[in-house]
């Protein structure tokens, strides 16, 4: 149909378009639609006109939203809010013109399945509504084409050591001692064969044959520090996530497994293998058991995903609650033990033997509190195990910011931070001194934090390079890195799994699932490296002198080298190890692995032990702290050790005093505790160790202990305010506070209102507990959602946010918000604060999906009061 006035001007007949009538004249038009070129369709045959604009300016595809499926947290009002594609006229997703620049308007012809536009030229252009329906996104690059977006410090160089069709979808990568890399893909991203939707509205039309979970081989055959050669090791996994080396083969995790894989008749390909460990909850695969780090212990450990287990041990008959933990286990006997958590995607240590994980919104935790040394005390409770290392969100993509599928604001923040992984070398120089790199596929970046060891728990902050960017960032949108780890040779290596859609289609609302390929790259994937310009690419293999790649200042050399003197039991090798560690010339790191393998071997001394506990790096002390608490005859060393005041060496001594003799037990933990200025993690960590000494103080000298545990931090925020008057017809409320959007908030006066009622649950530009969303990321969306959101907190709360209401022993009954759990207990907020409540004190456990924000907020908030926060949160 074509609309078309026509009239004489001058005696010339002139057309000029008519743009047709919207079929609701009292909904607002997208923004673009004010420039014309509108045609109103049902594309999806739901009964309603969807509506395409195509102009000189702008074209886009937008559904009609009726008002029983409006989707606030989505941004989908009432109306024309459905957005499946928009942009400039001519970009490489725009429609045929609808309005030409002359006035003219093309002729549009709808059929049952397409859409037919003529030009003024008579060229005809047909468009499926199935074209119409897909969600475009922009087109993929050529390996070369990515390699040149990448943006990189200034003496840094990267080059492109592997790429389709060698890899596609790698995730996770590892090397052997022989120097082999070896590759995790999970090609089953984002449904194995079968899978679908919680809500089974998205699931697979079709089965790919690149649609597995595998685990390849890579070797440089030539030694151009370029891989050349891909040997399919593994596969017909599911959802595979990461893997570590051991003897002559892997552990692999794949859910719900971790199991052993191994070559026996060399010719690169799996055909041995045997089940470890199984019970892992399968699930979402952003969700997932992953792993392995080696530990300073000879120790795999391991990363809860979010998803925990019950976990079955094959070789010692173990069974074990995962829960909110996540794990180590010992390759040498089988024995599996919980660790503090939880970590999303990737848990790695440092040099120094300090663990560091994160998960999609945080940058990173130091996990400071070990379950084991917590658990020696049954009736302490604490409100963390772990701390945030750094609140500071910000990040800084170069790629063109794409429309989010389902938070459409959240942009230059946080969103997908997984593998928070310390850089262990010193070929960086200050560039990576202390470095910690996180790696944000949904932003095409990785942002670098620096992490500062004079605070415990530790924390970071952004390298002084880094105040308007980030360490390296890409301008390919198809660009995901999922992991940057130190390599055999200094280098830093990028994994990137390269696909279109990140997101998983379980947070994408099926209408836009079913329009998009969500598994656009299946058959793409790069990795690459990072480097100075001057930092040659060196062979992965270790050498056969191990003590020489004990000497390296590279971890993951020192890493494999302690692992196959530990596989091997060589204890030939010991006087050797004993001369590295007493060698003060040699790097501390160097020194200190060295002490770990001894320790593995059972063969560290006394006297190597004593060096490192006087030796002038904190680090050597704490570590030596660590490996001499069970030894009776350090134990006055120890205690001598009260005087240092560094915070890793009192960390490590709280935690070590458990394990000490009397009467040096009691000598560390009262010397700790009578330190006026002993901060209250270091507090906390004292009182893991102090069951026997609390017997021995007098009542008014154990309850000053206790409080001092309990006290809240110096930045704890108030109590979440009390409600006693609300309204339950919240909709009606919600209506009452239409007119927010047409008020001038004041931001100063927006702040003030924050720290009092909002600061209890909500974090903003780095300040508050974060409870509920940190509101920097919702600032941008439409005033009318926030207000919804304020006064009608139970309309879409997110499960992660509903609370608990637990029945007492003694009969008391609390309902909140769990916020930490551990061995001991668990964190509960409350509409009171937070309340810490031992697990041996619960009769019952149930949940809620009400949210823990709580209604009438309107007895407390005018509407200029939620204009005025609403100001402070949007303000820079």
């Amino acid at each position: 149909m074509r609309w078309t006035s026509l009239w004489l001007l001058s005696g010339v007949l002139v057309a000029q378009a008519v743009e047709p009538a919207s079929p609701r004249a009292d909904l607002p038009l997208p923004s673009i639609a004010a420039s014309g070129g509108l045609f109103f369709h049902d594309l999806n045959g739901d009964g309603y006109d969807d509506l395409i604009v195509s102009n000189p300016s702008a074209y886009g595809v937008f559904l009609f939203v009726p008002k029983e499926r409006e989707r606030k947290n989505l941004q989908w009002d009432e109306g024309w809010s459905q957005v499946l594609r928009e942009g400039k006229a001519g970009d490489a997703n725009s429609l045929p013109l609808i309005l030409h620049a002359d006035g003219s308007r093309a002729e549009v012809v709808a059929t049952d399945k397409a859409l037919s536009i003529t030009g003024a030229d008579g060229a005809l252009v047909a468009l499926t509504f199935d074209q119409l329906l897909k969600v475009p996104g922009p087109a993929p690059k050529s390996p070369q084409d990515s390699l040149r977006s990448w943006h990189l410090k200034p003496g840094f160089t990267a080059s492109l050591v592997a790429a389709e069709p060698l890899v596609q979808d790698p995730v996770f990568v590892d090397w052997d001692a022989q120097g082999r890399m070896w590759v995790v893909e999970m090609g089953d991203y984002p449904f194995a064969p079968g899978e679908k939707t919680k809500d089974g509205l998205v699931g697979q039309d079709k089965v790919s044959d690149l649609q597995t979970g595998r685990v390849k081989i890579l070797e440089d055959s030539d030694g151009d520090g370029l891989y050349d050669k891909a040997t399919l090791f593994l596969e017909g996994l599911r959802h595979p996530t990461g893997l570590a080396s051991w003897k002559n083969g892997v552990f692999i995790a794949n859910i719900p497994d971790i199991f052993y894989a191994e070559d026996t008749d060399g010719d690169g390909k799996c055909d041995k293998r045997e089940t470890w460990f199984t019970g892992f909850t399968a699930g979402n695969p952003q969700h997932l058991v992953n792993g392995f780090c080696w530990g300073l212990d000879g120790w795999f450990y391991g990363a809860n995903g979010d998803s925990g287990g019950d976990i079955e041990c094959v070789k010692t008959g173990q069974k074990i609650a995962l829960g909110t933990n996540d794990f180590r286990f010992n390759p040498m006997t089988g024995v599996f033990e919980i660790e503090a958590g939880r970590t999303q995607y990737g848990r790695w240590r440092d040099d120094w033997g300090n663990w560091f994980g994160n998960n999609n919104s945080i940058l990173g935790w130091n996990y400071w509190l070990p379950l084991r040394d917590l658990a020696r005390n049954p009736d302490l409770a604490v409100r963390s195990t772990r701390e945030v290392i750094n609140n500071d969100k910000r990040i800084f993509p170069v790629s063109q910011q794409l429309r989010r599928y389902n938070n459409a604001s959240a942009i230059n923040t946080l969103t997908s931070g997984c593998n928070a992984m310390p850089f262990r070398d010193v070929t960086f120089g200050a560039a990576a001194t202390n470095a910690l790199f996180i790696c944000e596929p949904a932003n095409n970046l990785v942002t670098r934090q620096v992490l500062d060891y004079r605070t415990m728990p530790i924390t970071s902050h952004r390298h002084a390079e880094d105040a308007d960017n980030d360490f390296l960032s890409s301008e390919d949108n198809w660009t995901r890195p999922t992991m940057a780890r130190t390599g055999p040779d200094g280098a830093l290596y990028v994994v990137d799994m390269y696909r279109l859609v990140l997101e998983h289609p379980e947070w994408i609302p099926a209408e836009i699932a079913h329009g998009l390929d969500l598994r656009a790259g299946q058959d793409k994937g790069r990795i690459y490296r990072i480097a100075p310009k001057d930092l040659a690419a060196g062979p992965a293999k270790v050498d056969a002198d191990l003590i020489a790649s004990m000497q390296s200042t590279n971890g993951w050399r020192r890493d494999m080298a302690q692992r196959l003197i530990l596989e091997k039991g060589d204890t030939a090798l010991v006087p050797e190890l004993a001369r590295v560690v007493e060698n003060t010339a040699q790097p501390a790191a160097v020194r200190l692995q060295a002490a770990w393998t001894l320790r593995g071997l059972n063969k560290l001394s006394d006297e190597s032990l004593r060096l490192l506990l006087s030796d002038a790096h904190p680090h050597l002390r704490a570590q030596a702290v660590e490996l001499a608490r069970s030894r009776p005859d350090l134990a006055p060393t120890l205690v001598g050790l009260l005087a240092d005041d560094h915070p890793v060496v009192q960390r490590a001594l709280a935690l070590a005093a458990g394990d000490v003799v009397e009467p040096h037990r009691t000598a560390l933990v009262a010397g700790l505790m009578n330190q006026p200025n002993l901060s209250q993690p270091l507090v906390i960590a004292t009182l893991t160790s102090a069951k026997a000494a609390l017997a021995a103080l007098t009542p008014e000298e154990r309850k000053s202990w206790q409080q001092r545990a309990k006290a809240a931090p110096a930045a704890s925020a108030p109590a979440m305010p009390i409600i006693t008057n609300q309204n339950p017809d919240r909709q009606k409320i919600v209506a009452q506070y239409a007119g927010v959007a047409g008020l001038q908030g004041d931001a100063v006066k927006g702040k003030m209102l924050y720290q009092a009622i909002c600061i209890a649950c909500h974090t903003v530009k780095g300040a508050g507990n974060e409870l509920g969303p940190d509101l920097g990321t919702v600032a941008a969306k439409p005033t009318e959602q926030i207000v919804e959101a304020i006064l009608d907190p139970n309309r879409a709360v997110e499960l992660r946010y509903t609370t608990q209401t637990l029945k007492l022993k003694d009969g008391r009954v609390f309902v909140g918000l769990v916020t930490d759990e551990n061995t001991n207990n668990l964190s509960l907020r409350t509409g009171a604060g937070l309340e810490l409540i031992l697990l041996k004190d619960i009769a019952e456990r149930k949940n809620s999906n009400t949210s823990l924000m709580p209604d009438g907020l309107e007895a407390l908030l005018k509407p200029q009061d939620i204009a005025d926060i609403i100001a402070w949160i949007r303000q820079p």
